[in-house]
């Protein structure tokens, strides 16, 4: 089934309201600040992983080849993280404590450029002399995000070779998806809990972690009609079971089964309730068409900008609300100058083309 772009009117304001929250998180964390958030960095996270789920399936299946679907992926991932990453790494040479001929050839500038160009920014998150006495050292923390991506939007073609293989199994594969995927979880939390070793404890959010809310999205776009028939009778038993999974793991003695269920649970409703929402009657379609969406560059833009704003002192010289509203004001203005300016240049770069 190929969808139609009308359908999903409100998937740009869910996608701006996830970006804002993994901001507000983020700032709060290197500001020391407690902006709250009716979503957590977390659950925003694997929503979006959920939407990519929902978006790239139909990718897929509308592909001519899997040369072409990796192509468009690219072409919508690439450009304003490759423009982040060497952006940060050439430009912050003007805040860094090593002098500019020192800092070019820093084999860590080196490594930098290479380990994050390549998404393997956990071999290299740091950029010498740069941010060294932040609470966070790292450049930009949500780059980590983009290699699980990257694994995911790979492993789609897999997952269709696996269904067309064995005919019919198709909810069959995701039931074993989402058994691994918690399984797994589960394994890396009981190992950080008896170990206190932090590696398990990152681990747990890898891809392995994430198929769950993925493949949930493949789920809802695999069923879209009857979900689209339906969003009433999927959107309150999806309430309902946040709201009992968080009464469960607030009250009630915690055990591996429960945590489980939990790890299943909470991503399935969350990335279902999102995806009804997309799919229902638009509201603010006209404002959101207007703006655009840049809610992709927010969240890669905006852990370099608050950096810069920490290191800029204005959180100590201005009231926090003031800080705290100029740094969301910043993300998004400069997120949406790099979309619209972008998005020019390939327009005219296609009218020249043709």
């Amino acid at each position: 089934m190929k969808p139609r772009a009308n359908r999903y009117q409100n998937m740009d304001w869910v996608r701006y309201v996830l970006a804002t929250a993994v901001v507000v998180a983020h700032y709060d964390i290197l500001t020391n600040q407690d902006f709250p958030f009716p979503i957590s960095s977390g659950s925003a996270v694997g929503i979006f992983f959920g939407l990519s789920g929902f978006l790239v399936y139909a990718s897929y299946e509308r592909a001519a080849s899997l040369r072409h679907y990796i192509a468009s992926r690219a072409r919508r991932i690439l450009p304003p993280y490759l423009f982040i990453v060497i952006g940060c790494a050439i430009g912050f040479a003007a805040i860094s404590t090593l002098p500019p001929l020192q800092y070019y050839t820093d084999f860590a500038f080196w490594k930098y450029l290479v380990a994050n160009m390549a998404f393997l920014n956990f071999l290299q998150p740091e950029l010498p002399g740069v941010f060294e006495h932040s609470v966070v050292t790292a450049v930009n923390g949500s780059l980590w995000t983009l290699k699980i991506e990257w694994v995911l939007y790979l492993s789609i073609p897999f997952f269709c070779y696996v269904v067309h293989r064995f005919r019919g199994a198709f909810d069959y594969v995701i039931a074993g998806i989402f058994l691994f995927s918690v399984s797994y979880r589960e394994i890396m939390q009981m190992q950080y809990e008896s170990t206190g070793n932090e590696l398990y404890r990152l681990l747990s959010y890898q891809f392995a972690g994430q198929m769950v809310f993925f493949y949930t999205g493949v789920l809802a776009f695999r069923h879209l009609e009857w979900l689209s028939a339906h969003k009433v009778q999927v959107f309150v038993p999806c309430a309902a079971a946040l709201a009992l999974a968080q009464y469960v793991e607030s009250n009630l003695p915690a055990s591996h089964w429960q945590s489980m269920l939990l790890n299943l649970v909470q991503p399935f409703a969350v990335v279902c309730i999102a995806i009804v929402i997309s799919i229902s009657k638009p509201v603010m379609a006209s404002a959101i068409r207007s703006i655009g969406n840049c809610s992709y560059e927010m969240y890669l833009f905006h852990f370099p900008i608050i950096q810069l704003i920490v290191l800029s002192g204005l959180p100590d010289k201005l009231p926090p609300a003031i800080t705290f509203a100029l740094s969301m004001i910043s993300v998004f203005v400069i997120a949406l100058l790099y979309n619209k300016s972008h998005s020019f240049v390939k327009n005219r770069f296609h009218a020249f083309g043709k």
